[in-house]
């Protein structure tokens, strides 16, 4: 697939329209997500995280 992409982007059907600012591509592969919750409010109890 990568070499597919490559191929892709050196072809004269690669036509982008839109400007991308560099740093916003690094911010895609640096920035830390957030904690994920498992569950939901509706979630039953024994499957929501206990707290003491």
């Amino acid at each position: 697939m990568h070499k597919a992409i490559l191929d892709y982007m050196n072809s004269d059907a690669f036509r982008p329209t839109a400007n991308i600012a560099p740093e916003l591509i690094q911010e895609l592969f640096t920035k830390v997500a957030g904690d994920v919750k498992s569950y939901t409010k509706d979630s039953p109890d024994e499957l929501k995280p206990k707290i003491n």
